[in-house]
């Protein structure tokens, strides 16, 4: 109950103080206390003097509360501290172990896979110590656990292997095991999985990358993804090293490299395809490394001897085509081929070509095969399917993504007819139309009421900012008193924008409303500014349905909407009844509503809304998108994660991404057997 009230009181303070406000201004506007000013020279001084006072004392008193807080952390801090590591552990255990793991395409062929040490794979300053370098490879004893592995080599470990070798498997494997020890251990750290892939992006310091993405993909606030990285409350697992684009690769390893120096006691493993890995021009600074080992022919017969199903036409396709065991040497070729060949006759495919179109037409027999399976509803034809999951693949390998939420479309994703278009012209595109829509409406709100002038001026700068602006989604809102920082800043900002207004209502209105006019602009800006700083995103959300951050988002931006309305609906009324009427009044309350509805929220839902009509324009996309990625999770093409979904494995992702043109439409896919 004490948390509810202490959200609330600062929203009742301030429109407490902005009535208070408003109805000195009124009074300033009254003609015969404007006769009296005139008289009174020395009094704009005075009452200017009085706010500046006001300001510096509501400003120290935060700063004593702030210095407070810092110096002796509440049980409240505290509390919301254990419930935040609490909820991470959860999310991470949702999205990955139950999400990923316990659904992978490795449940349907669970072989124990050979690990391998390799000390040459990595850069361990302690070997050249010691004279060890140059030593061989060691296997390890069969179906040693990774996080064996992990714990032997002071938790700083390299899992390498082929694509399809499990990877990324084993690695969840490893977060499985730790956050089983973590939920027990409140002093163990947060073991969080991270994909490499977005590094490249804008290739920050690993530190800065870590908190973007916990804040991106965990939706973490910012303040505590910082408070975490900086105080190494992290066990960072980072999948995906390939998956970094080839010629920032390398820059990647360093910045791994930078971490480790800085942070060098934060447990961390590294997993990344070993051809890709060998080929750059330095190693990690880890303590270990171990890389998986491909399943050989008598390891593959004997699982397909003793696994159930009907494997009858593998069988009988092995047999046909020996260079087909070529394929079988990784866990996840084994899987697809099982799926491929149900029901299926044995020489359906025909036995030549190179190994990498052999590839292509079990991957396509594959797509077949799930279309074949019953659901409760076709609800899309093969053609759109592959057409639609075609264009999602080839997109998420440009923007470097291996999951993709439907929070995350913005204009980026329109860029996609031809890879010379730049990328950042789909976000331009984007965000100036609604800006200019929105400052459109505003503008003739103010002109109705104000005139022309003060229409085009708020109009312009409106449909500015808000073009200009980009926005993540606001799943949960809470109060957060501003720093000294933020309180000087708006407080400048205030003190500028009042002779700015002044100056503008002077000219257009007279002077004798200059000074009410720039009071009432510097002090109703600097109060919506403060209650815009203090709403914050707050606690940690799961997201459990897709789109989640986006309904949150409409939910906050119609509930802070009338907070912000009626602190600029008051004000406006009050200051403007002499002069423009009532009307003054619902004009302040319409614009002081959309400002507070869009920054806290509705800016992002406006975004989303029109990427996903322009997507949809365009055909890359269907109408109800979460239908469509359901029905590709049942036939077996993603999987959920959370609120989100992922390519059931890179591979195949590839192949799907391989099918786009830049036309704007699909290939036919090599070794398609059958239609629908």
């Amino acid at each position: 109950m004490r948390r509810s009230r202490t959200n609330v009181l600062p929203t009742v303070v301030a429109v407490v103080c902005t009535v208070l406000i408003a109805i000195i201004i009124r009074l300033a506007v009254n003609d015969k206390v404007q006769k009296w000013l005139e008289a009174q020279p020395w009094y704009s001084l005075k009452l200017v003097g009085f706010v500046l006072i006001v300001l510096l004392v509501v400003s120290v008193a935060n700063a004593v509360r702030k210095h407070r807080s810092d110096a002796a952390p509440s049980a409240a801090s505290i509390a919301q501290e254990k419930r935040n590591r609490q909820r991470m552990l959860q999310r991470v255990r949702h999205d990955w172990i139950e999400g990923v793991l316990e659904k992978s395409l490795y449940q349907v062929a669970r072989m124990d896979l050979g690990l391998e040490e390799r000390p040459d794979a990595i850069e361990n300053p302690l070997r050249l110590v010691v004279q060890e370098s140059g030593q061989p490879a060691r296997p390890l004893p069969p179906r040693t656990r990774l996080v064996e592995v992990f714990d032997k080599h002071a938790s700083a470990l390299l899992v390498l292997g082929a694509p399809g070798s499990g990877k990324t498997t084993l690695l969840l494997e490893l977060a499985r095991d730790l956050l089983d020890r973590a939920e027990k251990d409140e002093i163990h750290a947060i073991p969080v999985v991270f994909n490499l892939s977005s590094w490249a992006v804008r290739r920050p310091p690993l530190a800065e990358w870590l908190v973007e993405e916990l804040n991106r993909s965990y939706d973490v606030p910012r303040k505590t993804a910082q408070d975490w990285v900086a105080r190494d409350e992290l066990l960072v697992l980072l999948d995906g090293l390939d998956e970094v684009a080839e010629e920032h690769r390398s820059g990647c390893v360093t910045a791994i490299n930078g971490f480790r120096k800085e942070h060098g006691l934060v447990p961390l493993a590294v997993a990344s395809r070993v051809a890709d890995y060998e080929t750059l021009d330095q190693q990690l600074h880890l303590s270990g490394a171990v890389v998986i080992q491909p399943l050989t022919r008598p390891e593959v017969e004997e699982y397909l001897r003793l696994a159930k199903g009907r494997l009858g036409a593998l069988q009988e396709a092995l047999d046909h085509d020996p260079l087909l065991w070529e394929l079988l040497d990784n866990p996840l070729m084994v899987s697809i081929a099982m799926l491929a060949y149900r029901g299926a006759d044995g020489k359906a495919v025909p036995a030549t070509g190179a190994l990498a179109d052999r590839r292509a037409r079990l991957f396509a027999m594959y797509v077949d095969a799930m279309f074949k399976r019953r659901t409760r509803v076709i609800r899309y034809t093969r053609d759109e399917t592959v057409r639609w999951l075609a264009w999602l693949s080839s997109s998420m390998l440009r923007l470097r993504l291996t999951s993709f939420q439907l929070e995350g479309l913005n204009g980026y994703w329109l860029a996609i007819r031809s890879q010379r278009v730049d990328p950042g012209l789909g976000v331009r595109v984007v965000s100036m139309t609604y800006g200019l829509v929105l400052g459109l409406v505003v503008g003739l709100v103010v002109w109705l009421v104000f005139g022309l002038v003060y229409g085009l001026v708020c109009g312009l700068f409106l449909g500015l900012v808000l073009g200009l602006s980009t926005r993540a989604p606001t799943d949960t809102l809470l109060w957060r008193w501003p720093t000294k920082r933020q309180v000087a800043g708006i407080s400048v900002f205030s003190l500028v924008a009042a002779p700015g207004a002044g100056l503008v209502g002077g000219l257009v209105l007279g002077l004798g409303h200059a000074l009410p006019g720039g009071l009432f602009v510097g002090l109703s800006t600097g109060l919506l500014l403060y209650l815009d700083v203090g709403l914050v995103s707050g606690e940690i959300t799961v997201r459990g349905s897709p789109n989640m951050g986006t309904r949150c988002s409409a939910r906050n931006s119609m509930l802070a909407a009338p907070v912000f309305g009626l602190l600029l609906g008051v004000v406006g009324g009050l200051f403007g009844e002499q002069r423009f009427g009532l009307g003054s009044g619902l004009a302040g309350g319409l614009v002081g509503g959309l400002l507070g509805g869009l920054s806290k929220g509705g800016a992002f839902c406006v975004q989303h809304w029109t990427t996903r009509l322009l997507l949809w324009c365009y055909g890359y996309t269907p109408r109800h998108y979460v239908d469509f990625l359901d029905y590709a999770a049942e036939r077996i093409f993603l999987r959920k994660v959370g609120g989100g979904y992922i390519f059931v494995h890179r591979m195949l992702m590839e192949y799907f991404a391989s099918l786009w043109q830049e036309t704007g439409s699909t290939k036919t896919p090599t070794g398609q057997v059958s239609g629908e």
